[in-house]
């Protein structure tokens, strides 16, 4: 599998797209803005979009798929964060940004495994930065949305946040999983999962 990430904006939100080797066909991760600079890219490698997976609902990981929603691509979110992309608790008003409201066309609470097409991706709730903040797990790749980043974590003094959660999700769920994992976080660089073990800053 491979996998290409881009810094979208409008904050910079990590966007990835993970191909299947096998085939065109391509699933998406997060998708907050620069719809034209993902558009671009798919029709140059000529992939075809298959869904749209959200870690959280969170305007800067959840904006840009509208568009594909819109296009007939189903848009996945966890139920706990549905209604951000049904209303303002998404924080798009909070930095002055619009967002045009939609319903997610599926929902998952964490422990499913989703097929879609060749790709076996398995959610894992990871709840902290949101309710319904979730890690998705294919390939021994892990996609930790605003959970896990290089050396960090996610904040948990928005609505729906908590360290308590976080602390959990990270150190009781997400490095209690057997071996060593390439991290892929919503914000910043990429790492792995042994060097957050020894150095992230939830440990200290």
């Amino acid at each position: 599998m491979n996998v290409y990430g881009f810094a979208v904006q409008p904050i910079g939100a990590n966007s990835y797209i993970l191909e299947n080797e096998n085939d065109k066909n391509v699933v998406i991760i997060d998708l907050g803005g620069s719809v034209s600079v993902i558009d671009a890219f798919i029709n140059e490698k000529q992939f075809n979009p298959l869904a749209v997976l959200l870690t959280h609902g969170h305007f800067d990981h959840s904006t840009g798929a509208e568009e594909y929603h819109k296009r007939g691509i189903p848009v996945y979110v966890s139920e706990f964060d549905a209604e951000m992309l049904e209303t303002d608790k998404n924080m798009a008003s909070d930095y002055g940004l619009k967002y045009n409201y939609y319903k997610p066309d599926r929902t998952f609470r964490g422990g499913e495994t989703l097929n879609i097409g060749n790709f076996q991706i398995s959610v894992i709730a990871t709840p902290g930065h949101t309710k319904g903040s979730v890690t998705f797990l294919t390939d021994k790749k892990l996609f930790t949305g605003d959970t896990l980043f290089r050396k960090n974590y996610g904040r948990c003094d928005f609505a729906g946040g908590s360290y308590k959660e976080i602390y959990n999700s990270i150190v009781n769920i997400l490095f209690k999983l057997d071996g060593d994992y390439d991290v892929y976080p919503g914000h910043g660089e990429k790492t792995t999962l042994d060097t957050e073990r020894r150095l992230n800053e939830i440990i200290y």
